[in-house]
C-alpha cells in the first residue's frame, strides 16, 4: 500500500500527541488541525486521503466540516472517520447519512488506532472498488 495522507482534526492537543504516537513509523503522512476551519484550509491545500474528525470542536464542529465536504463540495471519495467521545445514536446516524467510513469512540487504544483506520479505509475500498490516490 502506498503512503496515505491523513488529516487528524481535534481541538485537544493531547489527542494530537496520541495520534502521532499511535501512527508513528507507519504508512501515514500526517497533518493536524485544532478546529474545523483550520481543517478545511488544510483539506483545500493538501487534499488528504483520509480525515479523522472530532465531532465536537470550537469555531466549527466536526459535523459541519463533514457536511461541508460531502454536501457543499460534493467530495464523496475522501475517507472520513469520526473519532469522538459521543456515543449518541443520533450523532452516529447523522454522520453515516453524510457518508463516513467509520466511527471511533474515544478513548481509543493507542496500539490499535492505525489498524482501525486502515480497516475502515480497506472496507470502503472493497465496497467501492476504488483505491487511494497515489
Amino acid at each position: 500500500m502506498s503512503e496515505i495522507k491523513i488529516l487528524l482534526v481535534d481541538d485537544d492537543k493531547s489527542i494530537h500527541d496520541l495520534y502521532n504516537e499511535g501512527l508513528a513509523g507507519s504508512i501515514f503522512t500526517k497533518k493536524f488541525a485544532g478546529n474545523g476551519e483550520e481543517a478545511l484550509k488544510i483539506y483545500n491545500a493538501w487534499h488528504p486521503d483520509v480525515i479523522v474528525l472530532d465531532l465536537q470542536m470550537p469555531l466549527m464542529a466536526g459535523y459541519a466540516v463533514l457536511r461541508e465536504i460531502r454536501q457543499t463540495r460534493g467530495d464523496k471519495t475522501t475517507n472520513v472517520i469520526m473519532a469522538t467521545a459521543s456515543t449518541s445514536s443520533q450523532d452516529i446516524r447523522d454522520c453515516i447519512t453524510l457518508g463516513i467510513q467509520g466511527y471511533i469512540i474515544k478513548p481509543f487504544k493507542l496500539k490499535e488506532i492505525g489498524n482501525t483506520i486502515l480497516h475502515y479505509i480497506q472496507q470502503d475500498q472493497r465496497k467501492s472498488g476504488a483505491s487511494l490516490r497515489k
